[in-house]
Order: structure tokens, then C-alpha cells, then sequence
């Protein structure tokens, strides 16, 4: 497929990211077994996190929204 000049300014690329603090993250999944690896304290969340997302276009960069 050939994009023109035309077709790049019509074109916004952006991205997510969940960023954490004091606790390591992760995802488990379906069927995992039950494993002292996987299994988490229920009990007082020392987490700190939040979600960061931006923009770039043919004009530049857009602005980080927190």
C-alpha cells in the first residue's frame, strides 16, 4: 500500500501507558496455576499509579494527558 503526502496528514498515531510506583505489576492470566509467584496480598495497597496517553500527527506532537 502507498501512502501520499496527503494521506500522512490525515494520520494521528497514539499511545497508552499505566505508569506504578511501590509495587510491581502484573497480569494473570486464564488458568494459570495457583502459585505463591502469582497470588497477591488483598490486604493495604501501597500502589500509586496512573495513565499517561499522547499524540504525534504530520504537524508534531500533541500534549501528554495525565
Amino acid at each position: 500500500m502507498h501512502y501520499t503526502e496527503a494521506d500522512w496528514k490525515n494520520v494521528v498515531f497514539i499511545d497508552e501507558c499505566n505508569v506504578e510506583r511501590f509495587r510491581k505489576c502484573g497480569r494473570e492470566w486464564r488458568g494459570q496455576l495457583f502459585t505463591e509467584q502469582i497470588l497477591k496480598a488483598t490486604f493495604k495497597s501501597q500502589c500509586l499509579s496512573g495513565m499517561v496517553w499522547g499524540y504525534i500527527t504530520w504537524e508534531g506532537d500533541g500534549a501528554l494527558h495525565i
